[in-house]
């Protein structure tokens, strides 16, 4: 099962509620470009749209979001509800989520682009959009089917993460893992101001993303602890983390939890 994360940041000014395109979040790895740092090429391998989210920093700036591509420029993809991090209002609240029925009307390789309007204008403003892809549905678990047998939590190694911009991070674990072989099936992610983190597996093609959560308070979308699926590692491999934020912070103040099965 094919699983990666598309996704957009920025600071501009977007005035007199105009749609303006966000760029593409730098040193992306795990993605093409279409013919501009506005655009990602869906992969043949994940053309299905199976989340999307949208948010902005400034209280009560989000106005509306839109996701177009040339094969839907004509009837694009609009949304008028988004995740605004200076009022109290929950980041789960606002992910639109198709994992049982995705939306699939998008080719592969044409350049998928997300634009964003905010309410207010004259400051800058960070916005972001994000589009959780794959190459079919997922099951949406409230549990996994299988028991977990481990939750190892901890710390991000030590470093700021750099604004809009992907930072990669090794896990500081609270507790020794033992030999064998886990499954993991999903995770929850702690960041003052993160905008997405995605896991890298060794051997897997694309890391697995995952919506982190922003506030000890904030409500977690259900996909923040069990994906539907699960990617195996062998316990000396634990993944790493990279992390998209929308300010520097040092996430050696948050945490992280991890939910294994042990398979060997």
């Amino acid at each position: 099962m094919t699983h990666r994360v598309l996704a957009w940041a920025e600071s501009e000014d977007r005035a007199d509620n105009t749609l303006t395109n966000i760029r593409t979040a730098l040193e992306d790895r795990y993605g093409t470009l279409g013919d501009d740092a506005d655009e990602w090429e869906l992969d043949a391998d994940s053309p299905a749209i199976l989340m999307a989210y949208f948010g902005q920093d400034q209280a009560d700036d989000f106005q509306r979001a839109r996701i177009t591509s040339p094969s839907i420029a004509e009837a694009p993809l609009d949304f008028v509800r988004g995740y605004d991090s200076q009022v109290t209002r929950s980041q789960a609240d606002s992910v639109y989520d198709w994992r049982t029925t995705p939306y699939q009307s998008i080719p592969s390789s044409e350049g998928v682009e997300v634009l964003i309007s905010e309410a207010g204008g004259g400051v800058a403003v960070d916005a972001w959009g994000v589009l959780i892809v794959g190459d079919k549905a997922i099951p949406k678990a409230d549990s996994p089917p299988e028991p977990i047998t481990h939750i190892i939590s901890g710390t991000y190694s030590a470093g700021n993460t750099t604004a809009l911009q992907w930072t990669r991070f090794t896990f500081t674990v609270n507790s020794v893992l033992p030999a064998g072989k886990y499954r993991m099936w999903g995770a929850q992610n702690l960041l003052t101001t993160g905008i997405s983190a995605r896991y890298i597996f060794n051997g897997v093609k694309h890391p697995v993303p995952i919506i982190p959560t922003r506030h000890e308070s904030d409500k977690a979308h259900q996909y923040n602890y069990f994906w539907g699926h699960a990617v195996e590692f062998p316990h000396d491999r634990i993944p790493a983390v990279e992390c998209l934020t929308e300010a520097a912070e040092d996430p050696v103040d948050q945490g992280y939890e991890l939910y294994l099965t042990k398979v060997a």
